[in-house]
């Protein structure tokens, strides 16, 4: 079982048992990872609030048979801005559900991780919310090979045209 460390963003989590939890991350060096943080849930935790969605953390994995381990985390920027306002919270969600719907594991891509850190970066400004978004869609479809050449205004179906209903982030807020 080797060890590895990885700049990652926390972009989804779920309970294991009692005291445990699964992050998927998606980390510059690997690309989307999933992971067991064992006993993350106790009151007592190494891991704190390091856990939490969209916190950039500087990890150290063990490698498992299915999952790997979280070892340990520090972290880089928490975001916790984003978590405050209604419109950024489900603007960044949109971002990293996005991201994880539309990556593999362990298929790294730097240009995607700095997309979403970015755009995070962004959001914690929260200038113009809709630009910052049009912005990441239109990154998001030059990074992965399918943006069209249509100028720099990215049109709402061009996006839906290749995500179909995981395009529109009014079909993510409705469920």
């Amino acid at each position: 079982m080797g060890l590895y460390k990885v700049e990652s963003i926390n972009i989804k989590s779920f309970n294991l048992g009692e005291a445990d939890k699964i992050i998927t991350l998606y980390s510059k060096e690997q690309g989307k990872i999933r992971a067991v943080a064992k006993g993350s849930r106790r009151i007592k935790s190494r891991f704190g609030g390091r856990l939490e969605l969209f916190v950039q953390n500087q990890l150290l994995l063990a490698e498992g048979k299915q999952l790997d381990q979280i070892s340990q985390a520090e972290t880089i920027n928490s975001f916790y801005t984003l978590r405050e306002k209604m419109e950024t919270l489900t603007t960044g969600s949109y971002f990293v559900w996005l991201i994880d719907k539309a990556t593999e594991e362990k298929h790294p891509n730097v240009k995607l991780y700095e997309l979403l850190l970015d755009s995070l970066i962004s959001l914690q400004q929260a200038k113009n919310i809709a630009d910052i978004r049009k912005n990441f869609q239109r990154r998001f479809l030059e990074i992965e090979g399918i943006m069209p050449n249509i100028g720099p205004d990215l049109k709402e179906n061009v996006f839906q045209e290749h995500f179909g209903d995981y395009a529109s982030i009014k079909n993510f807020i409705s469920g």
